[in-house]
């Protein structure tokens, strides 16, 4: 069980990398219209994965106590990572498993699609 969460945890860490990446690149296609619309696509919901990485790594800094980031209370205060099904919840902010995946497909897809014509390389 330990080797799941463990795993999890894994993923969402580089969740937050692929989050961090996708906004430096923008920083050097800032003219690219097409890359923008596809980050503003999936930014929000990384955003949304980062807070529950977050609470993970800060437990001990008021998660405990029910309180998240900058002290705001949590939604459900006694889910300390707890997996239903393919449902990670932490403090009521909750992830799918499976539509994450789904959603990285997608991104890589979209991305793949907007290279053909960008030719930014090395980036596949």
């Amino acid at each position: 069980m330990s080797e799941l969460f463990a795993d999890i945890h894994f993923f969402l860490i580089t969740l937050g990398n692929l989050r961090k990446l996708l906004k430096e690149m923008a920083i050097l296609l800032e003219t690219d219209v097409e890359y923008k619309t596809i980050t503003d696509k999936y930014l929000p919901e990384l955003d949304k994965i980062g807070l529950v990485r977050n609470h993970l790594e800060h437990i001990l800094d008021g998660r405990l106590e029910g309180l998240g980031h900058k002290g705001k209370p949590l939604v459900e205060p006694n889910m300390f990572g707890n997996l239903f099904g393919e449902e990670y919840n932490f403090g009521g902010d909750k992830i799918h498993l499976k539509e994450t995946y789904q959603m990285i497909a997608e991104l890589e897809a979209e991305l793949h699609v907007w290279n053909k014509t960008a030719q930014v390389y090395p980036m596949w």
